[in-house]
């Protein structure tokens, strides 16, 4: 965020953190109890807070176009599928990427099929076929092997096509389906084997073309029927005749872009279930030809019904049959051609009365002004009719918010967990810049009663952001809900404190004015306290005060919070602070004017369980302002009895970031003190980049009882230790470790890339058909945990990190290594140091070095195992040298061996004599582990002896006896 701030504001700045530590303990008035409020941030620079109890959508994960499948039945995950990749989370807010959405597996036509676009999937678990159906459109290779003329379709543009994939595992691997393949469409038995025209030269009558029951062609003031020879077509899930002859009836509208120019376009798949027939439907975009959206009912998930097929909306127009009729009114918030990203939701209002909400996204994806907007029908196939900006439209928009955070806030989806629903969107990595990069974001879906255009009430979903700052955790994985809205709440003051507590966040700033008078707030004149009153006792464990949107009614502090207990007693805090340093931009002349506030932001603290019958929230008005504005009060707390009774300073455990089972005896904390690390030999040398910039590293591992164990230091001379969460891992500190057995050939599949982040995050990959996200069961994946050397990771003071990591057997078994003999495993490993230049970086060339530091040692071959560093249980398998001279010659021994010091396994080793005072006749014998070494075989030149000992496999003693001649 833009700051702002002359150099006063810094010390109020100063001041106001002085004044607010992260673990508050006021003693003024009653019985004031220790909280924390969310105010400081962590070694990296990011907001410190409890994640048991909330999140923040300002962490990066996921990737654009997102859908979320809940499969906690089956397999205990949601899983996210986004253009490019799949994700996978337990509570819907902490994400592991776990692979690409193809795997082509070796198919050649496969990877030809989906060589590029590989936009927006969305998958179903389908319980007649027993597999994972995913939808997702991709760019074939072009297909220039037919001319285009006489009815064929050029096959040079083949711009997003759809498919389907199935597969027994919701990530994957999935098998694209084949059309013209029996063993690969017919499932379950059902014939789907389709017979397209592939030849040239029909010629149809004009009866024919009239009939609509074949796919034609113009050219030249003859009709042909459409051909579709072009290898990419079996793979397409909409057969292309059929699809011509559905664009057909809708006459010249669509002619322009659909004759034989190119196969027909689609992107955006949404497989829709209708909750009140069973029905399936998929929805979709129709691509160029038409700037429209369509639905199709499905007979199953494989089986287009083209019966049942309609064009849902079109670009600039209200309804489709606007568009027919050739309306002059157009949709004021469709700046550009695009209706895209659809999303389905069946809703009933309060009297029963149900619609199809169709939810799509509208204008540039790069831009700040895309965003979701609304269409409303009272059937699942149509007429569907765009809302208009009075009636809320634009359900997510982060240029209403005006938000210096959020940019580019669309292409989403719908979740419902427990009572709370919520959105699943997409939004730009970096808000200035806007374009492709993007991540996925989450926040919680309303509803909201507004009037028609026929003045008519009408449910309309709200989204309570795009937010950037603390929200609650969803009830169902946080054990806490809001219990704020299960009261009605009151006020010692006249005003109108429905507001605080209808569930709905003031986030829009400029809006349609008509709608945002549905969204309200509180507001106040004057000190006021809000007093939540239960009928029965509740366990209270957080307060949420949501700010105004507006500057103009914005608090700086919740002057007291009083939990009143079931004795009546009381507990207070005071001064809750508003987090003007993270949400606004401050200025004035003071530094004390608030330019700009965060949308959806909170003053939040958070104590232990207290069990109270009332909570009362005071708010003052800031001097010199004459209005507070309040979006809402939340209350987390349950039904259960306190977790925690007792005294003392507040603190908070963040879930544990190891899953795996480690050996008994042994922590990963960073530290090498168990003695299982001095047991075994380290790999130790420096990466040099000037005489002043150096980094020393050390690296070894060791075969435990339940999984490998890696060990890593490093200390940086001349640099710092950099790591911004926002960026991959190849920008920040770290080690990329590849690993492979020995014995594996050349670019094997199983070759490991694994980044060790000086923050301890992993992130491991196999090299198949690229890099590929290696995931699996949380029991068994990699654990990596980082101790900073000298200070906290991005402060002057750190000069380094220690790597602690396991990787669990079974899962090297399941990426294909041989773990059942652990006496001749041998692993080849080569540890490349990332150097870090620049926090913010993102010039490769600039802002980070790759540093294949352990080709200064050895002569590593990429993606070769062989040429790698050999590990087995003892360590990195090298070898020392002890060198005894016995009688009264001096002799200088050099060995000419690594530039480690050591002996690496079956490497020769050269050893060079110089005698002082005397010629060679003074050696007598040289003895290699006692055994007599030839002396014929020393070279002399230039009064100097040189031997080699060939393929040392142990660690050498050599004795060179002299004796005076």
């Amino acid at each position: 965020m833009k700051k702002f701030k002359v150099f006063m504001a810094l010390i109020l700045a100063t001041c106001l953190l002085a004044s607010t530590l992260s673990m508050v303990a006021c003693s003024r008035g009653g019985e004031d109890i220790s909280n924390y409020q969310s105010l400081d941030n962590d070694s990296i620079g990011e907001q410190k807070y409890n994640k048991n109890l909330f999140y923040t959508n300002s962490v990066q994960q996921g990737s654009a176009d997102p859908q979320v499948l809940d499969d906690r039945s089956r397999t205990g995950y949601f899983y996210l599928y986004s253009t490019a990749s799949i994700w996978r989370s337990k509570n819907l807010v902490d994400w592991t990427e776990v692979g690409p959405i193809v795997n082509v597996n070796g198919d050649q036509e496969y990877a030809k099929v989906t060589t590029s676009n590989n936009w927006a999937p969305e998958t179903v678990y389908d319980e007649d076929l027993g597999k994972y159906v995913m939808f997702f459109s991709s760019t074939a290779e072009a297909d220039n092997n037919f001319t285009a003329g006489k009815g064929v379709v050029r096959g040079n543009s083949s711009y997003s096509l759809m498919h389907v994939a199935v597969s027994d595992s919701p990530d994957g691997p999935f098998d694209l389906i084949n059309f013209e393949d029996a063993s690969s469409c017919n499932l379950g038995g059902v014939d789907r084997v389709r017979h397209p025209n592939k030849t040239a030269g029909i010629e149809l009558t004009s009866e024919q073309v009239a009939s609509n029951q074949y796919a034609w062609v113009e050219e030249g003031g003859k009709y042909y029927q459409a051909a579709f020879p072009h290898y990419f077509n079996k793979y397409c899930l909409f057969d292309q005749e059929q699809i011509y002859i559905f664009l057909q009836s809708y006459g010249d509208k669509t002619k322009g872009g659909r004759n034989g120019l190119y196969c027909q376009d689609n992107i955006d798949p949404h497989p829709f279930v209708d909750p009140k027939t069973g029905d399936k439907y998929l929805f979709c975009n129709l691509g160029y030809t038409s700037r429209s959206m369509m639905v199709i009912k499905m007979t199953d998930w494989l089986t287009p019904d083209w019966s049942n097929v309609k064009i849902t909306t079109v670009c600039h127009y209200y309804t489709v049959e606007d568009w027919l009729n050739g309306s002059t009114e157009r949709v004021p918030y469709e700046q550009t051609d695009c209706n895209e990203g659809s999303h389905v939701i069946y809703h009933e209002d309060k009297n029963g009365k149900g619609l199809y909400y169709l939810t799509y996204s509208v204008n540039d994806y790069g831009t700040s002004t895309y965003q979701v907007a609304t269409a409303v029908s009272e059937n699942v196939m149509g007429p569907y009719r765009k809302l208009r900006l009075e009636e809320g439209s634009l359900m997510l928009c982060s240029t209403s918010t005006e938000s210096q955070t959020i940019s580019g806030a669309g292409h989403h989806s719908f979740l419902t967990v427990g009572d709370q629903e919520f959105i699943i969107y997409h939004r730009h990595i970096d808000y200035s810049k806007g374009g492709g990069p993007r991540y996925s974001a989450i926040d919680q879906l309303a509803w909201v009663t507004v009037k028609d255009i026929n003045g008519n009430d009408m449910d309309v979903p709200y989204t309570n952001g795009p937010t950037d700052s603390l929200q609650p955790l969803p009830e169902a994985f946080s054990e806490y809900r809001n219990v704020a809205d299960e009261v009605k709440v009151t006020a010692n003051k006249k005003v109108n404190a429905e507001y605080v507590n209808d569930g709905l966040l003031s986030v829009h700033k400029t809006a349609d004015e008509t709608f945002m008078s549905y969204i309200k707030e509180t507001e106040i004149t004057e000190t006021t306290t809000f007093k939540f009153k239960y009928d029965e006792p509740i366990t209270a464990r957080a307060v949420m005060v949501y700010n105004s949107a507006s500057v103009k009614k914005l608090f700086k502090k919740v002057d007291l919070i009083e939990l009143v207990g079931v004795d009546g007693k009381v507990k207070t805090i005071h001064d809750v602070k508003f987090d003007t340093e993270r949400y606004c931009d401050m200025g004035g002349e003071y530094g004390d004017e608030v330019f700009y506030v965060s949308s959806g932001s909170a003053a939040v603290t958070e104590f232990y369980d207290i069990k109270v019958k009332e909570v009362r929230v005071t708010i003052s008005v800031p001097k010199g302002q004459d209005v507070v504005g309040i979006s809402e009060i939340r209350i987390l707390g349950n039904n259960k009895e306190p977790s925690y009774v007792g005294e003392g300073e507040y603190t908070f455990t963040n879930p544990s970031i190891i899953k795996a089972d480690v050996d008994e005896g042994i922590t990963l904390d960073g530290e090498f003190n168990e003695q299982q690390w001095k047991n075994v030999r380290w790999l130790k040398g420096r990466d040099t980049i000037a005489k002043t910039q150096y980094a020393d590293i050390e690296f070894t591992l060791w075969y435990g009882e339940k999984g490998v164990f890696f060990g890593m230091k490093v200390e940086e001379t001349g640099s710092n230790i950099y790591h911004n969460p926002k960026r991959d891992s190849f920008f920040n500190s770290c080690i990329e470790m590849y690993m492979g057995s020995a014995d594996m050939p050349k670019e094997d599949r199983r070759i490991f890339e694994f980044d060790f982040s000086c923050v301890s995050t992993v992130a491991p990959k196999l090299n198949v058909n690229g890099w590929t996200r290696f995931v699996r069961g949380e029991e068994i994946m990699p654990v990596s945990i980082t101790k900073p050397l000298g200070g906290d990771i991005n402060t002057p003071e750190c000069y380094g990190y220690q790597i602690e990591a396991m990787f669990p057997y079974q899962y090297l078994k399941d990426a294909g290594y041989n773990v059942d003999d652990l006496d001749n495993l041998v692993l080849a490993v080569n540890p490349v140091h990332i150097w870090s230049f620049n926090y913010n970086g993102k010039d490769l060339d600039e802002d980070r070095k790759w540093s294949d530091w352990a080709n200064q040692y050895i002569k590593a071959d990429w993606l070769t195992p062989s040429t790698w560093f050999k590990f087995n249980a003892n360590g990195l398998m090298a070898y020392e040298c002890n060198v005894e001279v016995q009688g009264d010659v001096k002799v200088k021994v050099s060995g000419k061996t690594s530039q480690l010091g050591l002996i690496l396994i079956g490497d020769d080793a050269t050893f060079e004599l110089s005698v002082v005072n005397y010629d060679k006749e003074a050696i007598k014998a040289i003895k290699i582990n006692g055994e007599d070494y030839p002396l014929s075989n020393v070279t002399w030149a230039s009064g100097k002896g040189t031997f080699t000992v060939k393929n040392v496999t142990k660690d050498l003693d050599i004795v060179i006896v002299t004796e005076k001649p």
